[in-house]
C-alpha cells in the first residue's frame, strides 16, 4: 500500500510541475535601447502570450511599473537620471503577473550605455579609460587562406561614421578603415575602406554584411564582400566578432584570398548619426 501511495504522489508532483510550466507567460522583447542623444532615455517594449500585468526590476534593485492593467502589449519609457548606476553595466528582468496570481520572470537582459556613462559608472574614471584603450588597441587575429598557403596576419578595423535608428543597441549600419598586416604573404600591408550593414538578430549580437575596396600600397587594388557575427559583449562596449572575407583582383589570382577573423568590435571613435 505505501508503495502505491509513493507512486501516486510521485505522478501528482510531476502532473503539477507540469501544469505550472504550462500556465507561465512567455515574454518577447521588441525594442530595448537607450537613446544615443541626451537628454538619455531607456525605452523597452515587450509582448506577452497572457494579458497581464507587469514590472520591470535593474540590477540596481530598483522597481519600475510597466503596466497596472492586464495587457499583451507593454512600453516602457524613463529618464535615465532616475537610474543609480553602480557597475559597468545596466541589467534588467521583466516580471509579469496573470489573472490568477501566477508570477513568471524573464531572462536576464542588458542595455548598453552611452560611452561617456559606462565611463563615468566605473569607479576609477581614469583607469577603465586606459583600460578600454589597450584593450581597442588590440590587433584581430586573422588566418589568411591562398589555394597554395596559409598565412598569418593581423586586422584592425575603426569604425569612423554610424548611423543608429530607434531600437537598436548596435548602429544600423557604419563606414569604416581597416589596416591589415599579412605576414610572409607576397605584400604584407593591405588597407581597406568599405561600409557594413548591421541586422539585429536572436541569440547572437549581430550579422552584419559589408564590401571594402583595398590596396597594398603598391597598384594592387581590389575588392573584398565579408559576412560578421557579433558572438557576445563584454565590458558593456566591446563585442567580440568573428568574421569572413573572401579578397580578390580581376584577372589575378594570387590575389584571391580568404580570411577568418576573430576580433572585436566598437565605435567608441565613430561619429554616430
Amino acid at each position: 500500500m505505501r508503495k502505491y501511495f509513493l507512486i501516486i504522489m510521485l505522478i501528482s508532483l510531476a502532473y503539477l510541475n507540469l501544469s505550472a510550466q504550462e500556465n507561465s507567460t512567455d515574454i518577447f522583447i521588441i525594442d530595448s535601447y537607450i537613446t544615443p542623444d541626451q537628454p538619455y532615455k531607456i525605452r523597452i517594449s515587450f509582448i506577452t502570450t497572457d494579458s497581464v500585468k507587469s514590472k520591470i526590476k535593474f540590477n540596481n534593485n530598483q522597481e519600475f511599473t510597466v503596466s497596472n492593467k492586464f495587457t499583451g502589449d507593454h512600453k516602457f519609457e524613463l529618464n535615465f537620471d532616475e537610474i543609480k548606476i553602480d557597475s559597468a553595466k545596466l541589467s534588467y528582468w521583466i516580471e509579469v503577473t496573470d489573472s490568477v496570481g501566477d508570477i513568471s520572470l524573464s531572462d536576464e537582459n542588458e542595455l548598453a550605455l552611452p560611452i561617456n556613462i559606462a565611463s563615468e559608472s566605473s569607479g576609477s574614471n581614469y583607469f577603465q579609460l586606459c583600460l578600454g584603450a589597450s584593450i581597442f588597441a588590440l590587433p584581430n587575429p586573422t588566418l589568411v587562406l591562398t589555394k597554395e598557403k596559409n598565412y598569418f596576419a593581423f586586422t584592425k578595423e575603426i569604425p569612423l561614421v554610424s548611423f543608429f535608428t530607434k531600437g537598436y543597441n548596435y548602429p544600423v549600419g557604419y563606414f569604416g578603415v581597416e589596416y591589415s598586416y599579412v605576414n610572409k604573404f607576397i605584400n604584407n600591408h593591405f588597407f581597406r575602406i568599405g561600409y557594413k550593414q548591421v541586422l539585429q538578430i536572436p541569440t547572437f549580437e549581430y550579422l552584419s554584411i559589408g564590401v571594402n575596396s583595398f590596396t597594398n600600397f603598391n597598384g594592387k587594388n581590389g575588392l573584398s564582400p565579408e559576412i560578421s557575427m557579433g558572438l557576445f559583449k563584454f565590458y558593456n562596449v566591446f563585442t567580440v566578432f568573428a568574421r569572413y572575407r573572401f579578397n580578390f583582383k580581376p584577372n589575378e589570382s594570387e590575389y584571391r584570398f580568404h580570411e577568418i577573423t576573430i576580433g572585436l568590435y566598437s565605435n567608441i571613435l565613430s561619429i554616430n548619426f
